[in-house]
């Protein structure tokens, strides 16, 4: 090769990368920036992933394997990103039981206040915030050091979105069992 490493998509994934920022619309890439903030904060307060930040508060990529899979696993247990408030989820247990007409307060649910997650497609968003800043700086969406069972970042990515989303099911399934009993 002439001295540049071979990026999944060739030239045509880096054509694909920068049509799809030029589509991207204004108001998306402000939610992408403000993730992107959360993304470089964490990795400051952490002391192994401050190499990962730059002077100017940019991301150095590639990012190692194991910060991302930290991230993800931050993300998904931040008790401060936002989440659905108590009237939501008020308002979603009475559209799933509206013949019971019991009022749901904290004794019912002893769990309410303790829940902590963001949404699927909330952790989603980051994904495609980090998956949309590696496009930006023209570097393929992978880390140097994948594990051999993964093919791909993004594959890696949606893989633990997934199941994050089926954790939530679950527990949102086995709360309002218990809830109902």
């Amino acid at each position: 090769m002439n001295g540049q490493e071979a990026v999944p998509g060739g030239r045509q994934g880096l054509a694909t990368a920068a049509i799809l920022d030029f589509k991207t619309s204004t108001g998306t890439k402000e939610g992408y920036h403000s993730k992107l903030g959360y993304i470089v904060r964490y990795f400051k307060s952490i002391p192994e992933y401050q190499q990962y930040v730059d002077a100017e508060d940019e991301l150095i990529l590639p990012l190692p394997f194991q910060a991302v899979h930290d991230l993800f696993g931050r993300i998904s247990t931040d008790p401060d990103l936002p989440k659905k408030t108590k009237a939501q989820r008020r308002a979603a247990i009475a559209r799933i039981d509206e013949d019971d007409g019991d009022e749901d307060d904290d004794e019912d649910d002893p769990g309410a206040s303790n829940v902590h997650t963001v949404s699927k497609s909330c952790l989603g968003g980051y994904k495609a915030a980090l998956k949309n800043h590696y496009g930006t700086r023209k570097i393929a969406f992978t880390c140097p050091d994948l594990p051999s069972e993964q093919t791909t970042l993004d594959n890696w990515c949606d893989q633990y979105i997934k199941s994050y989303g089926n954790l939530i099911i679950w527990h949102s399934r086995k709360r309002l069992l218990t809830w109902r009993m």
